[in-house]
């Protein structure tokens, strides 16, 4: 508790606010306060965690604790007063920030028997994408070695028509009649 107690008192949380969070009495905060060795303790920390890279997050971490820890001192002075959303609205968002600093805070796990493996593809595989070839109007005439046989808009709606005809002629000679095949098929 004593190192709770200087860590806050380092960041700069007054020592009421400290007995709050950590549930000691004020006067406990003011006892140590005037215990020498605590003090000195208390001047060196201050000098460590100014000069650490972090110190301005962890300062600003505090500040969130201290101020929900007085937000919640104030919900609870409220509470009779609240109505049930009221209250359920604050719960929502202090529970969400419990959950945010605990994602955060969670360790990542260390990676258990991980291979790195290294694949060296040639340049001319079958994976390499192939050349794709356009005419004068701007049409694809080849994929690859595959020569393709241009074709415009009008002639696409014209195969799909005929393909549309042959396979209601198929169906039908199935025995099965006449079945609706969408328009833009």
């Amino acid at each position: 508790m004593k190192n709770r107690i200087m860590k806050y008192l380092a960041d700069g949380v007054k020592p009421k606010d400290i007995s709050t969070i950590v549930g000691c009495t004020p006067a406990y905060v003011s006892q140590l306060l005037a215990d020498e060795d605590f003090k000195a303790s208390l001047v060196e920390l201050i000098a460590t965690s100014s000069a650490a890279p972090d110190a301005e997050d962890n300062k600003l971490t505090t500040k969130y604790v201290t101020m929900e820890h007085k937000l919640l001192g104030a919900m609870e002075a409220a509470m009779g007063d609240a109505k049930l959303g009221e209250i359920t609205r604050a719960l929502e968002v202090i529970a969400k920030r419990q959950t945010d600093v605990r994602a955060i805070n969670k360790p990542v796990p260390a990676a258990t028997n991980v291979q790195i493996i290294s694949l060296t593809l040639p340049a001319s595989s079958q994976f390499a994408q192939p050349k794709v070839i356009m005419n004068a109007a701007q049409e694809v005439v080849a994929i690859g070695q595959d020569a393709l046989a241009p074709m415009s808009s009008e002639g696409v709606r014209s195969m799909f028509q005929q393909l549309r005809e042959r396979t209601q002629n198929v169906l039908s000679n199935a025995g099965n009649g006449p079945i609706a095949v969408p328009a833009d098929f």
